[in-house]
């Protein structure tokens, strides 16, 4: 039988997880004067994914100086056209801000445990794999998705293998398209791959480190059963080859699941869940860095109001529930998931033509649909102008999903909500 947990010398805020989202929960919680202990399989190792991001969304996050590459433009090829996109880009130096996060956890008093966490009661004690118990009187679960048992269910993935590899010759910039970034390129691998490709389109997304290093990677935006990384690395290998950038060696490889959209988990007294696993991951495009990073210090300053008015766990776990449920608005959530659902059954031309209209738009019409934080209005704008750009057959797929779709918006746009029994 586990011994009861002690109550005191324990920590107010217990994290679970070892990513960027529980880091940045931990730190914000130390820094608002909470006692905080990370829980995590592995806290030490490097994060496994390579993170990039606009460069005003780290800026206004403040994680721009974690940046270790900038680019002040970025190319996209979609639709049989190459564009030049006028929006900074950066890759952020993970170890950087992993060290940095860890620092500023430590710096406030906070503790880091190597664990991994296989329950949490209902009177907050997280039972670890070793058989040890650790007490919280608040549990923020950042543990991922699906994460510890139970947790919300992935409905739809997306799944990526990249390489940073030498390229010899150098000139890395120019053989990628100019700018050095290309954030998609919505063309077939090569003529072999085109019918398969066409049933489930992949695309590339490659970056020049310096003139004699670049990080490819081929992905597969969204699918409920994502394709194995096996054949996205013979699709990249394909790919590279007819662009003439196979050659070199290999230095770093990336192989990428990230659950885009999710069927939440029954609330759980005292937990609070953070970062994927409560819809931190943007359903259409996969970035959740920046939205996590303002998320965080949300989270921190309501745990640490509610527990200095002397609210118990459960009350305080409710408390930082509901800010950051004020941070999410249910309309533009559910467009968003519209969004992800017209993805997701579009075919390789489909995709193609969507992401050709959308980025021939000016920036900041299509700004909104990439930022998780967009309210309904400019995000309603934002849908009406891509949808307006695109060909007929991009616009019936759009239609479709709407309509597949009608039920959570219109649920979502109600005044007063009633709880939705099912989501499609």
């Amino acid at each position: 039988m586990r011994p009861a947990p002690p109550h005191q010398d324990q920590p107010a805020i217990v994290v679970l997880g070892a990513g960027p989202a529980a880091w940045l929960a931990a730190a914000a919680c130390a820094e608002a004067g909470l006692s905080v202990t990370l829980v995590g399989p592995d806290v030490a190792a490097p994060w496994p994914a390579r993170y990039g991001a606009f460069v005003d969304e780290l800026e206004s996050t403040g994680l721009l100086s974690f940046a270790d590459r900038v680019w002040s433009a970025l190319d996209v090829a979609a639709a049989g056209q190459r564009r030049r996109v006028a929006r900074g880009y950066a890759r952020v130096d993970g170890a950087a801000l992993q060290a940095a996060l860890r620092e500023r956890l430590l710096r406030q008093g906070g503790a880091v445990r190597e664990g991994v966490a296989q329950a949490v009661t209902v009177e907050g004690v997280v039972q670890l794999g070793s058989g040890e118990d650790l007490h919280g009187a608040v549990i923020v679960d950042a543990s991922g998705a699906p994460g510890r048992t139970p947790g919300p269910t992935p409905r739809s993935f997306q799944h990526a293998y990249g390489e940073e590899r030498t390229l010899p010759g150098g000139d890395a910039a120019a053989r990628l398209g100019g700018s050095g970034m290309l954030l998609m390129d919505w063309s077939p691998p090569d003529a072999g791959w085109q019918g398969r490709w066409q049933r489930r389109p992949s695309f590339l997304y490659a970056m020049a480190l310096d003139d004699d290093h670049i990080f490819c990677e081929e992905t597969e935006l969204i699918a409920a059963t994502p394709l194995p990384h096996d054949e996205l690395r013979a699709r990249l290998h394909a790919r590279l080859h007819r662009m003439e950038l196979l050659g070199g060696a290999v230095s770093e490889v990336e192989r990428c699941r990230l659950p885009m959209t999710l069927t939440a988990a029954p609330l759980a007294p005292r937990v609070v869940d953070f970062g994927a696993r409560a819809g931190c991951v943007h359903p259409t495009t996969g970035y959740s860095l920046t939205r996590a990073a303002c998320l965080a210090p949300t989270l921190a300053t309501a745990l640490q109001r509610a527990l200095a008015a002397s609210a118990d766990g459960q009350s305080a776990a409710a408390a930082g529930r509901e800010a950051l449920s004020a941070q999410h608005d249910r309309g533009a959530e559910a467009l968003l998931q519209l969004g992800a659902v017209a993805l997701q059954g579009m075919n390789g031309r489909q995709i193609s033509s969507f992401f050709g209209a959308f980025f021939g738009l000016p920036p900041g019409h299509w700004t909104p649909l990439l930022a998780r934080g967009a309210a309904l209005p400019q995000l309603a704008l934002a849908m009406a102008r891509v949808f307006a750009a695109s060909p007929a057959s991009v616009r019936g797929r759009l239609l479709a999903a709407g309509w597949q779709s009608r039920a959570p918006i219109l649920h979502a746009l109600a005044p007063r909500s009633v709880p939705l029994e099912a989501t499609p």
